[in-house]
């Protein structure tokens, strides 16, 4: 009886972590695409680009320009399927 029940817990344990790493599959397939080797095509989720801002009175506001810091130069004629071979997807540590 004992060790079914610790068998149970075991299962159970591992229905839940089942469940965890299902939906963080789907948050990276929202992220990224439906495939998840394909790199998304978007530089501004990129961690080496920088965003471009311009004054507006006292405000800041992002304008659709920036730059790589990786040294690729980001073409505002690009493509939006374009993607360079430096990308990295940016992570937020949110003060961590």
């Amino acid at each position: 009886m004992v060790k079914e029940k610790a068998i149970y817990l075991q299962v159970a344990a591992l229905e839940e972590e089942n469940i965890r790493l299902k939906n963080e599959v789907q948050l990276l397939r929202e992220t990224l695409g439906e495939e998840p080797e394909k790199k998304p095509k978007n530089c501004g989720k990129c961690a080496y680009f920088t965003q471009h801002y311009a004054r507006f009175g006292s405000v800041f506001k992002e304008i659709n320009s920036g730059h790589c810091t990786r040294g690729s130069r980001v073409k505002s004629n690009r493509k939006q399927e374009d993607s360079c071979s430096f990308f990295e997807l940016r992570t937020y540590n949110h003060g961590r």
